[in-house]
């Protein structure tokens, strides 16, 4: 599976220099040795908010996780910093929550997930962010990190606005996404994280509005090299 190669690549972003071979990459993401990121959850309650977010704890390598945990922090901030008024004023209710979509081989996929009702509002409001690290060297796993691995194994790139315009297209007419009616196309490279078995699929977030009604609420799109 040509994808294999490309998530299995992301261990070694900063390790070794492009090009390699996909057996190498394979070999050293497939070593026991790489455990699980230890993560505790932080919890924090003010007025009318309630905050849950993680950090990750005995690395080997202490600067990352001192880059990750504070990365983290900041992404987790920002939710609130968008709402601090509200916050202060009492005019809302607000929970930040987090899930952990990926543990292993060295790849750290996490998903912070914002949700909560604005007094005199007609309804709630939700949106989430991914964010992604190797958590052998700290470094964050970016869209043009992903393409720039697809390029070097001559695969199709993948998180461009034409290819994830394309996808979303075929799955709303597969019915696995719903588009809003006059929808021609994203305008941001979206924000993603990575999951399934073995970590090697790749979903692109779209919060509400972004691509769909709010009723659609919150949608992934699963995206593939071809």
């Amino acid at each position: 599976m040509k994808l294999r190669k490309i998530i299995a690549g992301l261990a070694l972003m900063s390790l070794v220099a492009l090009p390699m071979t996909a057996g190498a990459a394979a070999k050293v993401v497939n070593k026991d040795t790489i455990a699980p990121a230890t993560i505790k959850t932080v919890t924090d309650k003010y007025k009318g908010m309630e905050l849950s977010y993680p950090q990750v704890e005995n690395l080997k390598n202490v600067a990352a996780r001192h880059i990750i945990n504070r990365d983290i922090i900041d992404t987790t901030a920002k939710f609130i910093e968008e709402r601090q008024k509200q916050i202060e004023d009492g005019t809302t209710n607000m929970k930040v929550s987090y899930q952990v979509r990926f543990n292993k081989d060295s790849i750290l996929s996490l998903t912070i997930l914002e949700e909560g009702m604005d007094k005199g509002a007609a309804h709630g409001f939700k949106a989430m962010k991914g964010i992604n690290y190797n958590y052998l060297t700290g470094e964050k796993i970016t869209a043009e990190g992903l393409d720039k691995i697809a390029k070097n194994f001559k695969v199709k790139q993948f998180f461009t606005k034409d290819a994830i315009n394309a996808t979303l297209k075929k799955q709303a007419k597969e019915g696995k996404v719903t588009l809003l009616p006059d929808f021609k196309g994203i305008s941001n490279i979206p924000d993603f994280y990575l999951g399934g078995k073995f970590g090697l699929d790749v979903y692109a977030i779209f919060n509400p509005y972004e691509i769909g009604p709010y009723a659609s609420g919150i949608q992934t799109v699963l995206l593939t090299a071809e």
